[in-house]
């Protein structure tokens, strides 16, 4: 499918949530392609302008007369501040798209902190590590149950929350990732304990006016005590 396609089916509202998700990352990461999208919304505008064309035929007869009683200097002052708000309205389009949101952000670091898990090879009979090789395999579903048989037998298993945290955050089940991240938080034994900037993420990810309030403050958290996650705490930060 060649980008012009990918470009139509995402304004003609055919992508899933996943699509959608990919189309913005990729207008966020690629310049290219995100100039061929400000090109596409230009040629839309100009097309749906000649469509109506025709019904105005008539007033643009009037103003044709109207012009020619206009100097050529004059004409051309109209048609110069005509193309500049065209071309502003794309310009301001075009830096709107190449803006990543908060969401796109939280789930980019998600993707690019989390995507694959390591695995020690050391201790093939240890469950955790039967957990990640799921979850390396996209076997979401499956890894989420074996993190939380786990956790049946001990609640408080600190990598068995954190992962089962993660994969609840990847499935985009908000409210229980919340959980098995507020549970993380309370191991303080563990300095790099990144519990506080993982309920932030997911809050961003859930999106909402509550959630976003909470995940600022929290976001704040990880900069006033120097926590993990500093760099995309301030990126965040910088784009509320």
């Amino acid at each position: 499918m060649s980008d012009l396609d990918d470009i139509d089916r995402y304004f003609r509202g055919e992508n899933s949530p996943e699509e959608k998700r990919q189309f913005e990352d990729k207008i966020a990461d690629n310049p290219e392609f995100a100039e061929q999208v400000t090109f596409y919304l230009g040629t839309l505008a100009v097309s749906r302008e000649n469509a109506r064309e025709s019904k105005r035929e008539r007033f643009r007869t009037l103003y044709d007369q109207g012009q020619r009683s206009l100097s050529p200097l004059r004409r051309l002052t109209n048609y110069l501040a005509a193309a500049a708000v065209v071309a502003g309205l794309v310009i301001g389009v075009y830096w709107l798209l190449r803006a990543p949101s908060r969401s796109q952000l939280a789930d980019r670091y998600v993707r690019e902190q989390y995507g694959r898990l390591p695995v020690s090879m050391g201790n093939p009979a240890d469950p955790i590590q039967d957990g990640l090789i799921l979850y390396n395999d996209n076997q979401l579903d499956e890894a989420l149950r074996r993190f939380e048989s786990i956790l049946a037998s001990d609640s408080s298993n600190f990598l068995a929350l954190k992962y089962a945290g993660i994969v609840s955050l990847r499935l985009e089940n908000y409210d229980k990732a919340l959980g098995y991240f507020e549970k993380m938080e309370s191991h303080r034994e563990y300095y790099a304990n990144p519990a506080i900037l993982l309920q932030a993420l997911t809050l961003v990810r859930r999106g909402g006016r509550e959630s976003e309030d909470k995940a600022k403050k929290l976001l704040q958290t990880v900069l006033q005590k120097d926590l993990e996650g500093k760099d995309i705490a301030t990126k965040l930060l910088r784009n509320w």
